[in-house]
């Protein structure tokens, strides 16, 4: 009897040593996380100078700014050219992976503009083979008329929704605008990566020795200073979506009110503006959010979905894979030639 008291007594000690071990070890987390935090506030990003340095490698810390509109929050350092994910990439004056345009578009023009985060900016990807310059390629290549088109990319790392609607609003003439093409993806109802406020280092519902332990892994992202990716995470390794859990100044731009709120926003301004709709999903294996297929369905969008599609396209790559690897999920080469033919046929329908 003795020795079973002995043994169970062990067993609790030994609990509580690993529980007490494990407390200090996220305390100290908590504390170098907190020693070596900077917002972009803190580290002056304020007002960068343009990139020139095509042979050096940067992180998506090294290579954004703060923007002027709250909304937007960060932007790519504008007129710059540098290497980012291991290929070039250079920014236009709006900071746009993407040629100049003029600001005003001629008579025979249709100007459409392109809303997404790092899959229409292109990760990993040459800019020749991302699927927005590659659909103005095919538009104007095959056109039976004088007409030009113009697609401008302002996609950027981490935005979400809200963002992406609020570029649209701050950065684009909208009496230019014949089509908007929004990318939705899952992450679209999460913060986006890089806020100005620091975590909550008091709030014990998330795990520090979770996520030092799982960086990666779980969110997909690959080259993020470490100073910045600071953005809350949720129980299950994502950027938090529940308003509940975020900074009160992005509460209105997370969850699935947030993003609803963001879309209805867009489509007022398609209405007020006369351009047209395109929601253009980009995942093969998660199921759609009910909401985003409802909010399309009723608002008239026109809805296009790659996962369907891409059973077509595949066989035409001699089943090369759709995405850059199997632990990074942002579409290859043939995932935004697939994207660039899906937008293409409707296009031609539409516009």
């Amino acid at each position: 009897m003795n020795m079973k008291k002995e043994s169970i007594f062990k067993l609790i000690s030994i609990g509580f040593g690993i529980t007490i071990t494990l407390l200090f070890i996220e305390i100290g987390l908590r504390y170098i996380s907190y020693n070596n935090y900077h917002s972009l506030d803190e580290i002056g990003v304020e007002k960068r100078k343009p990139l020139n340095d095509p042979q050096s490698e940067k992180t998506l810390g090294e290579i954004i700014q703060l923007s002027t509109s709250n909304k937007i929050i960060y932007e790519l350092i504008p007129n710059s050219i540098y290497s980012f994910q291991n290929v070039i990439v250079k920014t236009n004056s709006n900071g746009f992976r993407d040629k100049e345009y003029p600001t005003k578009k001629t008579n025979k023009t249709k100007r459409i503009i392109g809303l997404g985060d790092s899959i229409m900016f292109g990760w990993g990807v040459d800019e020749e083979e991302c699927y927005l310059s590659r659909l103005e390629n095919m538009l104007n290549q095959n056109r039976n008329d004088s007409t030009n088109y113009e697609v401008i990319n302002t996609g950027v790392p981490g935005y979400n929704t809200a963002m992406e609607v609020a570029v649209l609003k701050n950065k684009i003439d909208l009496s230019q605008v014949d089509l908007v093409i929004i990318n939705f993806i899952e992450n679209d109802f999460d913060l986006p990566n890089f806020i100005r406020k620091k975590p909550p280092y008091d709030n014990f519902k998330q795990s520090f020795i979770r996520k030092e332990l799982f960086p990666r892994s779980l969110d997909g992202w690959r080259g993020i200073d470490s100073r910045l990716h600071e953005a809350p995470f949720d129980t299950s390794g994502y950027y938090e979506k529940d308003p509940e859990n975020v900074p009160n100044i992005y509460k209105e731009m997370v969850g699935e009110t947030g993003y609803l709120t963001a879309m209805q926003t867009l489509n007022n301004l398609s209405e007020k503006h006369g351009f047209k709709l395109i929601l253009l999903t980009n995942s093969l294996f998660k199921p759609r959010p009910k909401p985003v297929k409802d909010f399309a369905k009723k608002s008239k969008i026109y809805y296009l979905d790659v996962k369907d599609d891409w059973k077509i396209c595949k066989p035409e790559f001699n089943n090369k894979p759709y995405h850059i690897s199997d632990i990074d999920y942002h579409p290859n080469r043939y995932g935004h030639a697939c994207n660039a033919r899906i937008l293409y046929r409707k296009i031609k329908e539409i516009l």
